[in-house]
């Protein structure tokens, strides 16, 4: 991957992606990013879910050129964007989001996306859909973000 090229195209959107409230993180993508020596904006869910605490929607890692302060040390959620796994009545389903970055992608690298996403555990996912400490207000802001992306189902 040109990861140049992705930087730039994700740049180009203003990284909306990093704007829906923050990725999740298992225990261990966030010990990793404090062990970085990174600052601590994380919100304890469960005991392997955390969330970022966030304003008007953008994480907190998110620098004022739209690039990844974490970026060595990002979730797997990151990761693998543009491919969402959303949980659903028991089931993963992975979804390609219509961004900047997808016309990029050649199907080789949509599947590598794919994998890794398929690496997130369920739990994760089922907690993220589910239960957030975050304030109301930033939950509908991420909401309102996301659901402007197109999806499309991968099989």
């Amino acid at each position: 991957m040109n990861e140049d090229k992705f930087l730039n195209a994700c740049k180009a959107c203003g990284a909306v992606c990093c704007k829906m409230c923050g990725p999740d993180f298992t225990e261990n993508e966030m010990k990793k990013v404090l062990e970085t020596g990174y600052s601590n904006f994380f919100i304890k869910v469960n005991p392997n879910h955390y969330e970022l605490q966030t304003k008007n929607g953008a994480c907190p890692y998110l620098k004022e050129d739209d690039s990844c302060l974490i970026y060595e040390a990002r979730p797997s959620m990151c990761k693998s964007w543009p491919v969402y796994p959303e949980c659903k009545n028991g089931k993963i389903k992975y979804s390609l989001i219509e961004c900047a970055l997808t016309p990029l992608l050649s199907e080789q690298e949509v599947q590598a996306l794919k994998k890794e996403a398929e690496s997130i555990p369920k739990e994760l996912l089922i907690s993220s859909a589910n239960k957030s400490n975050l304030p109301e207000r930033e939950i509908d802001i991420g909401l309102e973000r996301f659901n402007k992306f197109k999806q499309n189902l991968i099989k």
